[in-house]
């Protein structure tokens, strides 16, 4: 289950108000679709106890492979690179969404589509066939450790967009 949705806002210095929202949910995974700004973002999420052993953080490309000027707020981070193969059954499947939906529900879909949207869409999925796993090993009644939740999710093996 999702636990809590919170959107930050370009741009912005504080994320208090979201921050609250993910540490009172209880959500002990974290999909992060951020840049420049996740340094940043862990600092602030450490006064809020989502900086530990028992939280993981799952970014995008725009942050692997970027120094953090504090690697002990990085542990618990997973990322991954982008590549997009062409004309497969996934892609195609993804573009069949994409150029398919309501626009006036999905706003930005429908047009012209960059590799982060892809990046996007398997996240998504890798996270969905984590926990698939944990529920059918029925470890989603309770919380679930961060370690757990980290392993589950490195072992997660399937055919994306990218």
């Amino acid at each position: 289950n999702v636990m809590s949705y919170q959107q930050f806002l370009v741009g912005a210095e504080e994320y208090d108000i979201e921050l609250r929202e993910i540490a009172n949910s209880g959500a002990r995974v974290i999909l992060a679709f951020v840049s420049v700004e996740y340094a940043h973002l862990l600092e602030e999420a450490e006064k809020f106890g989502l900086v530990d052993d028992s939280h993981v953080w799952y970014v995008p490309s725009t942050v692997v492979g970027v120094p953090l000027v504090n690697n002990t707020r990085s542990r618990g981070t997973i990322g991954v690179n982008i590549f997009v193969p062409e004309n497969t059954p996934e892609l195609s499947l993804f573009e069949d969404l994409w150029f398919n939906v309501d626009s006036t529900e999905f706003p930005q879909a429908g047009g012209v589509y960059n590799p982060f949207q892809l990046l996007s869409f398997d996240t998504i999925i890798a996270v969905a066939h984590a926990m698939a796993d944990l529920e059918e090993r029925g470890l989603l009644v309770d919380r679930v450790e961060a370690q757990i939740w980290y392993d589950t999710i490195r072992d997660v093996r399937f055919t994306g967009t990218t």
